[in-house]
């Protein structure tokens, strides 16, 4: 795992920014639905899961009935085995557990939201699975996720969107890679002799970038529409029209993936601009614009400890 160098402080405080109603959200395009049906993407790609699914939408309700999701939970034992390993861990005192819905309550229900929506992704991007990338795939995901909740937070109160727009912002990349490896080579190519972006080498070469594929697949899976537009938009959200909450989200997710991408925490372990760019993108220009509500630093080495733990998970089932 590489050493992450990065500043303990790197937003500041601005006047709040209106934004106007975005537009509809527009998921195809030709050369990409061209490219899709192609490879048949949509059949290779599996609906989220029908228990992790439940789970999302019980703990999305007002009133979270801990007996509706003791039920469900076990009937998935990857989700079962995920939470009484986290929350049996020294983390949280190794205590014994007496019951499902004790060890959630010992890990809290944002942690548990953590384990089921991973292991659905899981489940459901298995069939795309590159043995070279997968690793750092995960690791980059979480971070993001981790990362992109704690930024978001600062402005304003969490909705659970934040971790699953990190998480799946790039599940794209995957897909180029298993469907297109060919071209896949070109784009990466790109990106290390010609110091090209993801996305200015993938449009190079394909036409469309992996967060056109990634929102697609969000949609697939039921993610509501603030998830949907903050990973389609999470490379240029600054010039898009968005609500103010969605172009928030997407603000944090930007720069979260940029700080990831710096400290070469990524697919392809690049670190292709200095942080003095990346400070003045407008990715991180758009998210400066917005009023913060809270004290936040961000350690990114010591986030990349934490996580070592969801990495284990994931990769251990």
């Amino acid at each position: 795992m590489a050493t992450i160098e990065s500043p303990k402080y790197f937003l500041r405080s601005h006047s709040e920014k209106s934004l106007t109603e975005p537009p509809e959200l527009a998921f195809e395009h030709s050369r990409l639905s061209k490219f899709l049906k192609a490879h048949d993407v949509d059949n290779l790609v599996p609906s989220f899961p029908a228990v992790a699914n439940k789970l999302m939408t019980e703990l999305s309700a007002g009133d979270v009935n801990l007996e509706a999701i003791e039920d469900h939970v076990k009937m998935d034992a990857a989700i079962l085995g995920a939470l009484y390993k986290r929350a049996h861990s020294a983390e949280y005192g190794g205590a014994e557990i007496n019951s499902i819905s004790d060890a959630i309550l010992r890990i809290g229900l944002t942690q548990f939201k953590h384990i089921v929506i991973t292991f659905g992704i899981q489940a459901s991007i298995l069939p795309l699975k590159v043995p070279a990338n997968w690793d750092n795939f995960w690791i980059h995901g979480i971070l993001v996720g981790r990362m992109t909740e704690q930024m978001h937070y600062r402005y304003a109160n969490n909705t659970g969107n934040e971790y699953i727009a990190g998480l799946l912002h790039d599940v794209g990349k995957l897909v180029l890679q298993k469907v297109a490896p060919a071209e896949y080579t070109q784009v990466m190519d790109r990106v290390h002799r010609l110091r090209h972006t993801s996305q200015q080498a993938e449009l190079a070469v394909l036409g469309f970038c992996h967060s056109d594929i990634s929102a697609i697949l969000c949609k697939k899976w039921g993610m509501n529409n603030h998830i949907c537009s903050s990973v389609l938009f999470h490379h240029d959200p600054a010039s898009q029209d968005m609500t103010e909450q969605d172009a928030l989200l997407a603000a944090c997710l930007a720069v979260a993936d940029d700080l990831a991408n710096y400290c070469g925490v990524n697919i392809a372990k690049l670190r292709n601009v200095s942080l003095e760019v990346l400070e003045n993108s407008p990715s991180w220009n758009l998210l400066r614009s917005f009023t913060e509500t809270r004290p936040m630093k961000i350690d990114m080495e010591e986030e990349m400890k934490k996580i070592e733990i969801d990495i284990l998970e994931v990769l251990s089932s």
